[in-house]
């Protein structure tokens, strides 16, 4: 439980630290459309200031794919649970009916034995989202 906290405060700080960075470079003074006027020495700063741009611009969008990326996966592994939750949950309703050749103590104690199967299977899925949830965030 302390390493789950101790990720989320390092995500929360990094993410603060992007969006201030961030700010401070769309606040950032500039002169636009004022190219032609500025003197020759200034030309290489210009040049610098545009390659700053075109770096920054490809880091946003390969962040937006990147995002993109790790949203389909969740959306994929988010419909893969719920079609193993259904098959579990179908599997344990038909399991948990009595069959024809069983007494009625025989179908008591196989009920016992499915809804601990059950159980287990349920956890096992949980915690498939959990590692799920832990391994992204380590990516």
């Amino acid at each position: 439980m302390k390493n789950i906290m101790k990720k989320i405060m390092i995500y929360a700080l990094i993410g603060i630290m992007q969006v201030s960075v961030g700010t401070a470079v769309l606040a950032s003074p500039r002169d636009a459309g004022q190219e032609d006027q500025a003197p020759p020495q200034d030309q290489g700063q210009q040049n610098d200031q545009d390659k700053h741009d075109r770096d920054r611009h490809s880091q946003e969008k390969h962040d937006q794919e990147r995002h993109d990326q790790e949203k389909h996966d969740q959306d994929r592994y988010n419909q893969d649970r719920h079609d193993r939750e259904r098959q579990e949950n179908e599997r344990h309703e038909r399991e948990m009916r009595r069959h024809d050749h069983e007494s009625e103590r025989e179908w008591h104690d196989r009920q016992e034995r499915e809804n601990q199967r059950h159980d287990n299977t349920m956890r096992e899925i949980a915690a498939g989202v959990i590692g799920y949830i832990l391994g992204s965030a380590n990516k």
